[in-house]
């Protein structure tokens, strides 16, 4: 989207993108190889709505988790930060020997991704022949933190829904100025 008004420019993108869709493994095989870490979790103390009710962005004082802190026990070090978790004992666990687990595949959406992007272009002409031109751009304008970490993977993993990596960068702002003749 551009716009000309009296000289200036405007300009702007705007990226929003749903989250990628989850699922949550054993991690164990359970079915000769055939199943060899994919294998679905076995939903066991909690439904699969529970489960779901229980997934989004949770910023804590110790991190950011993707799955309830209160569903996890969560260890953290000296200054409170987390350095692990893992699921609660009875919530979910590895599906019987020759069995596959009854956790959905792909039915949990990851968190989604927004980025907005605009720039200001003013141009003068300075000679019959020659314009300057000051233009500058925002980069995530506003500054959004948008979260990922690849998947939820295996639920007895040492980091079981927790937070540590972001997509696309902070905000970044550049200044250019040219002449054109």
């Amino acid at each position: 989207v551009s716009q000309v008004l009296g000289g200036w420019s405007i300009g702007g993108i705007v990226n929003w993108q749903t989250g990628p869709p989850l699922g949550v493994f054993s991690g164990r095989t359970t079915f000769n190889q055939f199943n060899a870490g994919l294998n679905p979790a076995q939903l066991a103390g909690i439904s699969f709505d529970q489960f779901r009710s229980n997934t989004g962005i949770f910023k804590t004082a110790s991190g950011v988790f993707f799955v309830d802190p209160n569903q996890l026990n969560v260890t953290t070090n000296a200054r409170g930060q987390a350095t692990g978790a893992t699921i609660k004992p009875g919530l979910l666990e590895a599906p019987a020997p020759g069995t596959f687990g009854n956790f959905p595949r792909n039915a949990i959406t990851g968190p989604s991704f927004k980025q907005w992007d605009f720039s200001v272009t003013k141009r003068t002409r300075v000679l019959e022949k020659a314009d300057v031109e000051l233009k500058t751009t925002f980069f995530n304008a506003f500054n959004q933190a948008n979260f990922a970490f690849g998947d939820i993977g295996a639920f007895d993993n040492a980091n079981f829904g927790r937070i540590s990596t972001q997509r696309g960068s902070p905000r970044v702002i550049h200044f250019i100025l040219g002449i054109t003749f």
